[in-house]
Parts: structure tokens; C-alpha cells; sequence
């Protein structure tokens, strides 16, 4: 007996290890952002909701806007809720350790939740299979809603069981209030959570005699509790208690029954290679034996599954070149299908001896773990090496740019630093209409999307369906703005973008390099992603991050530089970076000319040709 709880600690030891390892707590992106900056807003504030100082402001993609003009996620409120209280008591960051967190919590949750279908050495293996999970253990890194709601969907299920397999009527009754407690709040983290809550209603339906249907009852009371909160908070939000986030991005009606052949194509491989791996195929074949053992069961385990994976089947978002980006959305239906598949497996090597079962039970451990384990670790190393370059950049920030400055930097960049709430941000393809056109090109073509389209729409509105010049004039007049309230104003990004700030604004603002950010990174943390055909070959231990520039805005210039000027200060910056360059490498100066004569030949050469061709075309007319 106890035993089984050594193995059970070293599993949870190995994978603690194992998340520690690679987790980054910083906001992970577009998803991330959404609940984390609302948590912030909820533990330094008190409200879920936040509002722009001007109409180009940063808010994130996630988030839309009411008729109050108040932004709110998208999503549920009740993790962004659970990130703030672990923020009010533990800190700032806190919130991020929720998601590794109860990602350990589901990997118990799911021992406790197999021994109701097998005994105790079968039932470790489903820990196991769901630690070995490359989809569940991105989302246990991920810092979005996935991984906390695997923790309240696994142990709201043990409740549940715990609740009608009690003998004792009150205390099922307990049980059962805490099991829809645990089943509510996982639908206040996922809204398609609601769907698993149909397997709990049918058990009872089927299995429950008469007096104990009060279970269901209580179920039901305490399921009612946070969706009380649910209906309150969607009625003060958007104006109806069944009106969500998602029908201001009209995403609610993003279903049809013409996406289910291209999603069938991704899901069913996507499932084998990075989902429930080597054991779908068992799970499978275990429901359709159990309709011939046990119809009631099997209908259970059929309603468990089926429906939560139909309703992703029809849905429009899946993205093709990544698994998990659309895997994440049937995550809760990895929990029967493990169960199922190790059901079966029981049933297959029940009568025999001890010594067969175990080598058996090995060999699905160390054929699954290696598929499991190596995916895991491929996958992390990459999201480490993403979200360290993240991280290094929020402390770059923080370290050279003061609080209350205005911030233009690039859209991964804003998802970072939003967070930290210290400075006024806008995305720096304002500054650009070609590159802002081509970011809103799917929200204002199609009348589903993920960035409300209303948003979109004002953006084109104020920024796109104007002349040129009343676009620069606009944008002037929001820097100029800032630096008369005596706000600093910076630029930070790559070269592409700062290059291309340059060649528009110089002229007409004062620019100066405030810092630049090159640090390195490991290429990898353990384990080697990038491998050559060649097994010899060493792989490389470091890599730099892409450099960004720190540009301030010192002012607005009184006059615009002419022609001359400009050349001028072209010239005499041209002279700086050589002479910078110079002092890093002596050599490469006459490199550096060599490739500016390249240029202006090219150039040349190019003008030429051009002038040539306009001359034959002339020439046929």
C-alpha cells in the first residue's frame, strides 16, 4: 500500500524538476496577456476592466470593448480572478505559478481519479501517461487558462466519484457540493468546460438509485455558485448575463459543419503524434468492447468524450503547422481516453501473473515514456529559449526605460511589457501605415476574428482611410503630445523597424540611441533541439538574441530639416557607426565601404534598367 504513494512522490518529484526547469514566469503572449493583465488589473485596481488615454493606446488583442468603451477580456473572469488573489498575498509574478501548479495538482488528481476505474499499479500509469503529456505539459508552461482548468476538471471528476461511491449519504452529499464547486469554476475558466459536465449528470442518471439522486442535487448547488458570479459578471460587462466576451468578436458563431473534414485531418494524426500518443488507438478499441460489458458505462465514457471533441471538429480556429495550438482545446478529453486505455489493458492482463502484468506495464511505460518525455523536452527547450527572450527584455526595460514613459515597440514586445503596467504603450505599426494595414487585414476582411472587429475598424478609420499627410500629422500630434506633458517617448524594436522610424521621422524629430539590447541566451537548456544529419557534429551552446534598438524621441524639432541638413546628419551618423564598428573589428572598415559601393551600383544599375525598359516600351508604342 505504500508503495504506491513512493512511486506516486517520485513521479510528482520528477516532474516537478522537470516544470521548474523550464518555466519562465513572464507573460507569455496574445492569450497570456489577456488573463494576466487582467489579474493585474483586478489585484491593483479591483475591477476586470481597463480604459485607453487615447484611441491608439496598446490593448491587447484579447480584449474588446463595451459600450462603455471599458476593455475586457474576452475570455472568463474566474482565472484571471484566482491569478489576483495568489498576486494580493504572494506578489506581483505569483499569478504566473498557477498554471504549473495545478498542473502538478491534475497529475495527482488523475491517480485518485483512475483508482475508481482500476487499482492502484494500473492507476499510477495514468499519472504518468498525463506527466508525459507534450500537450499538457506545454500548457502546465504556458501561462494561459489550459493547465489550471486540467487541475479543476480532474479533481472536480475525484470528487464526484468520491461523492456516489460513499456509502454514507451526507458525506456524498459533501462531496458532491465540492465536485460542482470544482466542475463550475472550470467553466469559469473555460467556457466549453459547461460540456463536461455532461458525464457527471448521465453517471448519475444511470447509476444513482432513487434516495441518493440528492447527490445530483448537490452537484447541481454547487455548480450554481460561481455561474451566479458568471451571469453577474457578464450582465455588469456586456449588457446580458448569457452575453459573452467572444459575441463581440462574433467568434460564438465561428462553427460549421464545413470546417469538420479539414479539422478530422488534423486532429486524428495530431492526437497520435503529439496528444494521447501510443494509447489512442487502445482507448478506442476499450469503448466499443465496453457497449458488449457494460452499456451504462460505456455510454458514460461516449458522452465524456464526444462531445467537447465534435464541437472543435466544426470549429473554425486550428491552426495547421502547429498540434498544439489546436490540441489544447480537447485537453480535458485526454483524461478518459487514458482511463479507457488502461481500463482496457486491465481487462487484458488481469488473469496473469504478477510478474507478466509488471512487464507488461513496463514496457507501455518505458515505450510511451520515451515517445512522451523526448516531445516534452523538445518542445520546452524551444518555448524556454521564446520565453527567456522575453523575460531579458522586460528586464531591459525595466532597467533604461523610467516609469510613465511612452513606449512604440513591436506586438510581442507589447505583450510582455503590458504587464508590468509602468509605462503607456502603442504597437509601432502605427507608425507605418503599410505595416498596419497588413496587421488588421484579417480582422476588417472577415466578420469572425479574433481582435474585435470594432477595434479594427477604428484604427482603419483614424489611421488608414486618411492622406498621408494627415496620417504624419496625426502621429506627431500624439508625440508631441506626450512630450509637452513632459512624458520621455521611445522607440524599441529590431533594425527593420527602427530603420524604417528613421527613414520617416528623422527629419521632423530629435533621435538619439539610448541603449541597445545584445545579450545572449542558451541555445538550449538540456536538451540539444537543433541537430545536424550528422551525428558528429557538436551543437552550438549559445545563441544571441535578434538585437533591438533604444531610440528616445528628445523633442520635436522647431523646423523640419531640408534637404542639405539632412544629408548632413545622414553623413555624420554613417561616420559614427564606422567609427564604432572600427573600434570592435580594425579590419572591417574596408568591408563596410566595399558594400556601400555595392549599393550605389546596384542603385545605378537598377535606374538604368529601368530607364532601358521605359525607352522599349516607348519604342513598340
Amino acid at each position: 500500500m505504500k508503495f504506491k504513494y513512493i512511486i506516486l512522490c517520485a513521479l510528482l518529484v520528477a516532474y516537478t524538476v522537470f516544470i521548474n526547469y523550464y518555466f519562465v514566469p513572464v507573460t507569455g503572449g496574445t492569450d497570456s496577456n489577456g488573463y494576466h493583465v487582467c489579474a493585474k488589473m483586478i489585484a491593483s485596481q479591483g475591477k476586470f476592466h481597463q480604459k485607453p488615454i487615447d484611441d491608439f493606446q496598446f490593448i491587447g488583442n484579447m480584449w474588446v470593448v463595451n459600450e462603455h468603451d471599458e476593455f475586457y477580456p474576452k475570455y472568463p473572469p474566474l482565472y484571471p480572478a484566482l491569478a489576483a488573489g495568489a498576486m494580493v498575498v504572494f506578489g506581483d509574478h505569483s499569478g504566473f505559478y498557477l498554471c504549473p501548479i495545478l498542473a502538478i495538482f491534475a497529475v495527482i488528481g488523475m491517480f485518485f481519479l483512475c483508482r475508481f476505474f482500476m487499482p492502484a499499479k494500473i492507476a499510477l500509469v495514468g499519472s504518468f501517461l498525463l506527466a508525459t503529456s507534450p500537450v499538457f505539459n506545454h500548457f502546465a508552461l504556458s501561462k494561459v487558462s489550459h493547465g489550471p482548468s486540467m487541475g479543476f476538471l480532474v479533481w472536480g471528476l475525484v470528487c464526484f466519484f468520491a461523492a456516489v461511491s460513499s456509502r454514507r449519504l451526507k458525506t456524498g452529499i459533501l462531496y458532491a457540493v465540492l465536485s460542482g464547486l470544482l466542475l463550475g469554476y472550470a467553466e469559469g475558466i473555460r467556457y466549453t468546460n459547461i460540456i463536461l459536465l455532461i458525464p457527471p449528470v448521465v453517471y448519475g442518471l444511470l447509476f444513482l438509485r432513487k434516495k441518493r439522486l440528492w447527490l445530483l442535487f448537490a452537484f447541481a448547488c454547487g455548480v450554481a455558485v460561481p455561474y451566479l458570479f458568471l451571469c453577474w459578471f457578464h450582465w455588469s460587462s456586456f449588457g446580458s448575463p448569457f452575453a459573452t466576451g467572444y459575441s463581440l468578436t462574433n467568434e460564438q458563431s465561428g462553427f460549421a459543419l464545413s470546417y469538420f473534414w479539414t479539422n478530422l485531418r488534423l486532429y486524428i494524426p495530431g492526437l497520435i503524434s503529439d496528444g494521447t500518443g501510443l494509447v489512442t488507438c487502445l482507448a478506442l478499441i476499450e469503448l466499443v468492447l465496453l457497449f458488449g460489458r457494460n452499456k451504462r458505462k460505456a455510454i458514460v465514457f461516449l458522452v465524456w468524450i464526444i462531445p467537447l471533441s465534435l464541437l472543435y471538429m466544426f470549429y473554425y480556429w486550428a491552426p495547421t503547422t502547429r498540434t498544439l495550438s489546436f490540441l489544447r482545446f480537447i485537453l480535458p478529453v485526454f483524461v478518459p481516453m487514458y482511463i479507457l486505455s488502461l481500463s482496457g489493458l486491465w481487462n487484458l492482463i488481469r488473469k496473469y501473473s504478477n510478474v507478466k502484468q509488471l512487464i507488461i506495464i513496463l514496457i507501455l511505460v518505458v515505450v510511451h515514456g520515451i515517445w512522451g518525455v523526448c516531445a516534452s523536452f523538445e518542445d520546452s527547450e524551444k518555448y524556454y529559449i521564446q520565453q527567456n527572450s522575453n523575460k531579458k527584455i522586460v528586464d531591459f526595460a525595466l532597467e533604461k526605460i523610467p516609469e510613465g514613459s511612452v513606449i512604440f515597440t513591436d506586438y510581442g514586445s507589447l505583450n510582455t511589457l503590458d504587464f508590468e503596467k509602468r509605462w503607456i504603450l502603442y504597437s509601432a505599426n502605427i507608425l507605418n501605415q503599410n505595416y498596419l494595414k497588413r496587421r488588421l487585414k484579417r480582422s476588417l476582411e472577415n466578420s469572425i476574428s479574433g481582435l474585435q472587429k470594432q477595434r479594427a475598424e477604428l484604427l482603419k478609420k483614424k489611421l488608414l482611410d486618411v492622406s498621408r499627410k494627415d496620417f504624419h500629422k496625426t502621429i506627431m500630434t500624439l508625440i508631441a503630445s506626450h512630450l509637452q506633458q513632459g512624458r520621455d517617448v521611445y522607440v524599441l524594436s529590431s533594425a527593420s523597424l527602427i530603420n524604417s522610424f528613421m527613414a520617416r521621422y528623422k527629419r521632423y524629430l530629435e533621435i538619439t540611441e539610448k541603449a541597445r539590447f545584445e545579450e545572449e541566451i542558451p541555445f538550449y537548456r538540456f536538451y540539444p533541439i537543433s541537430k545536424s544529419s550528422s551525428r558528429v557534429d557538436k551543437a552550438k551552446k549559445k545563441k544571441r538574441v535578434a538585437v533591438k534598438q533604444l531610440l528616445q524621441v528628445v523633442a520635436v524639432r522647431k523646423k523640419t530639416l531640408n534637404l542639405t541638413a539632412s544629408i548632413k546628419e545622414l553623413q555624420t551618423e554613417r561616420r559614427q557607426i564606422i567609427k564604432q564598428l572600427r573600434e570592435k573589428d580594425e579590419a572591417i572598415q574596408g568591408d563596410i565601404y566595399r558594400l556601400e559601393a555595392i549599393s550605389r551600383q546596384l542603385y545605378s544599375l537598377q535606374r538604368a534598367l529601368r530607364a532601358r525598359n521605359k525607352r522599349k516600351k516607348k519604342k513598340k508604342k
